[in-house]
């Protein structure tokens, strides 16, 4: 069976204004599949002072399975300092869509 995926991935992270930051690197690591990906600079974009969107590129996510993929957001403080969201979980289930990859 054929699954369509997202490309757009909108990341919530708490206890931090994403505005104040710099630095944002988003990683992203599907053990059973072996696939890693690190998202940095442009790659990453401020969607709200508490959401950051990236796009997943389709020759990536036609590798990944329906199996969790943990993640982490690190970023660099106004102070100098770098730190990091707590480590998450993104279902594939919920990248998944009927319309097809980028829309």
């Amino acid at each position: 069976m054929f699954q369509r995926m997202r490309g757009a991935v909108t990341i919530a992270v708490s206890g931090v204004d994403l505005n104040t930051v710099s630095d944002i690197e988003v990683k992203l690591i599907q053990e059973d599949t072996g696939v890693e990906m690190l998202f940095t600079g442009a790659d990453v974009m401020i969607a709200s002072d508490s959401e950051i969107s990236i796009v997943i590129p389709k020759e990536v996510a036609m590798q990944l399975e329906v199996a969790p993929i943990r993640g982490q957001v690190m970023f660099t403080k106004e102070d100098g300092y770098p730190d990091a969201s707590k480590p998450f979980t993104i279902k594939v289930s919920e990248l998944i869509k009927e319309d097809g990859y980028g829309s």
